[in-house]
């Protein structure tokens, strides 16, 4: 019997994003995609307000759902996901991750 993975476990967010995977490797798009969507929405709710715009999994898991529905000739869907995970790709880089002590990018020069 399946498990119900309705639970907001952290657990859930891999097994979800490795099940989803494994369905892009079929070329399983509409079936990958519930699970990406269930992989995201399970790492939201473990993060701080706030947090979701400028994390590096969320932005991966963002483009993830993008890809599902590219694959599947959603394209305006895919490009709505796509842009979402620009947007916190450059929060990122702008900003560093949320985590990271070090805020000051003048260690570059």
């Amino acid at each position: 019997e399946e498990e119900d993975l309705s639970d907001d476990h952290p657990n859930l967010i891999s097994i979800c994003e490795n099940m989803a995977r494994c369905l892009i490797g079929v070329n399983e798009f509409s079936k990958a995609l519930p699970n990406y969507i269930e992989a995201l929405r399970v790492k939201k709710v473990w993060l701080h307000n706030g947090e979701d715009r400028r994390d590096g999994h969320v932005c991966d898991l963002t483009r993830s759902v993008g890809d599902c529905y590219y694959g599947g000739g959603r394209y305006s869907d895919a490009l709505e996901n796509y842009e979402d995970a620009l947007g916190i790709a450059t929060l990122i880089h702008k900003h560093g991750h949320p985590n990271d002590d070090d805020d000051n990018d003048d260690d570059d020069k």
